[in-house]
């Protein structure tokens, strides 16, 4: 077959349009990635109703009976929940253990936190983001109250600029017996809540 001009022209543009495209670029530019492309993270734990320690110098303890974080826009949201009636905004405290790097073997105590989230009771509209090595508070965040729980939400920088994904275990107590734990979520000797 004889090649003219045109057709050796446009030989030689097909290829480069194919080149292009095995190399994931368009043939209208390359393709860049967005921030909303990036995936959102989800995790969910649970504990049944009404395992919650007595204390007869709290009224109600709180009975932890759900939990979420929810990982998007460089934030992760934990939203907190307990059984009906055992909710008192101005006394019950939860602490969000945080294993960031998803490794026992690091961090401190058996569960290696890197970080935790402290809010609820003292706290008042604010949660306390901690490191683990030193107790050190790095930040703050806001929340906010539903009539059976928290939300708050916490940017990722404050957690040493994690990705989102992580193992987390909810304690709740409540005054006047803070730091005694009163409920865990999900129970001793289960499996943290794993964000992926």
């Amino acid at each position: 077959m004889v090649m003219t001009r045109s057709h050796t022209f446009l030989a030689a543009e097909a290829m480069i349009i194919v080149g292009n495209l095995a190399c994931g670029d368009s043939a209208t530019g390359p393709v860049m990635p967005s921030q909303s492309s990036t995936p959102s993270l989800h995790a969910e734990v649970s504990d049944p109703s009404g395992d919650a320690l007595l204390d007869a110098r709290v009224p109600r303890s709180p009975d932890l009976v759900r939990g979420t974080a929810d990982v998007s826009a460089g934030n992760i949201t934990f939203t907190i929940r307990v059984a009906p009636g055992t909710f008192a905004q101005l006394t019950t405290r939860f602490t969000v253990l945080l294993n960031t790097d998803q490794n026992l073997a690091t961090g401190t105590g058996t569960l290696g936190i890197e970080y935790f989230v402290q809010m609820g009771g003292m706290f008042a509209n604010r949660a306390d983001i901690v490191k683990s090595d030193g107790d050190v508070v790095v930040g703050s965040a806001p929340v906010s109250f539903v009539a059976d729980g928290i939300d708050a939400i916490v940017p990722l920088a404050l957690i040493g600029n994690d990705d989102g994904r992580l193992n987390f275990k909810v304690f709740a107590s409540a005054g006047p017996v803070w730091p005694d734990i009163l409920d865990r979520m999900p129970d001793e000797g289960l499996p943290s809540g794993r964000v992926e």
